[in-house]
């Protein structure tokens, strides 16, 4: 990875490095999918700073599913002083 910090291509170089000196980039979390028109602007933001023309290798969206349990089915019920649910 020390030595594909100076390669040409952008992306493993821009990779390599963030690993190597900690920088991980910023990520967003939302408990919304984001809209196209904000992951386009975000590559426009993204081909604009480091200029470049693919940005898009950059940018992109993950799905995750949080929670490890259903709420209905397993609902979490704190316990109050006076013995209540």
């Amino acid at each position: 990875m020390k030595e594909w910090q100076n390669s040409e291509d952008f992306v493993l170089s821009y990779w390599c490095q963030c690993v190597i000196q900690r920088n991980l980039p910023k990520t967003i979390i939302s408990s919304q999918p984001f809209h196209e028109e904000v992951i386009a602007e975000k590559v426009k933001n993204t081909n604009k700073f480091f200029g470049i023309d693919n940005g898009q290798e950059l940018v992109y969206e993950i799905k995750r599913k949080l929670l490890p349990y259903d709420t209905e089915k397993q609902p979490i019920y704190l316990l109050q002083k006076n013995g209540k649910k």
